[in-house]
């Protein structure tokens, strides 16, 4: 299989981000997002042996997928011993963005269908993964409830709060001829994001969510609205 991530690009920006940690960080860094991903580091011992800085960070970032390496160096970036180091900064931006293509068309795609009913939806979903992108995740999550709230009211042209959409929705998807069995697969989801949103990022910080599954509801949100927007144009 073909590495999203140019190894080439990978080598130099963790030899960077290596000098600007001690060894003893680098183990708190790694160890920290691993264990997000339920995934063990094979150094966690300040006594590292033979491992340079270099080595240890790439020995432990090896633990992780090419889409978890590229979350890790998208949060690092925005760390306080990075702050004044532009070269490093773009040189992570320019590895993520190469990296992540297919994310970014993906998000496009769906910034492309919005602008369709407006351009208040389209910017709505933007911030969202600008939010998202900077580690705001309780500000990503109300602003991708939101997108999902307006799109839902110019939908139906009801202008009622997204707990309270389940009867024009209803009538939108009999209208549409969604079949009975698939609108109440979409209730399911849509009540279980609903509930999830209310709890962790409502009234809180999303303190209880680690990344996987932040980035699970983000994902969610995607098919809703890909999911309303398919059915609204008519696509078959």
């Amino acid at each position: 299989m073909k590495n999203r991530i140019p190894l080439v690009l990978l080598n130099d920006v963790e030899d960077q981000i290596s000098q600007h940690f001690s060894a003893n960080e680098l183990i708190d860094l790694t160890y920290e997002f691993a264990k997000s991903y339920n995934k063990s580091i094979p150094i966690d011992e300040p006594n590292y042996g033979s491992f340079n800085k270099k080595e240890l960070l790439s020995t432990n970032l090896n633990v992780l997928s090419d889409n978890e390496k590229i979350e890790f160096l998208s949060q690092i970036k925005y760390h306080s011993r990075l702050c004044e180091d532009d070269f490093l900064r773009d040189e992570i931006d320019l590895l993520v963005k190469d990296a992540s293509n297919g994310v970014i068309k993906a998000r496009n795609s769906v910034s492309t269908l919005l602008e369709t009913y407006s351009i208040d939806l389209k910017n709505q979903w933007q911030r969202t993964y600008r939010f998202y992108d900077h580690l705001d995740y309780r500000n990503a999550l109300d602003n991708m409830r939101l997108t999902i709230e307006l799109l839902i009211k110019r939908i139906t042209g009801s202008e009622a709060s997204l707990e309270n959409q389940k009867s024009a929705l209803g009538k939108f998807f009999e209208d549409k001829d969604i079949s009975k069995e698939v609108r109440n697969l979409f209730f399911k989801m849509l009540d279980m994001y609903e509930k999830i949103q209310n709890h962790e990022a409502k009234h809180n910080l999303p303190q209880n969510l680690n990344s996987k599954e932040i980035k699970f509801l983000m994902n969610q949100s995607t098919v809703i609205i890909k999911f309303l927007i398919d059915c609204d144009k008519g696509i078959s």
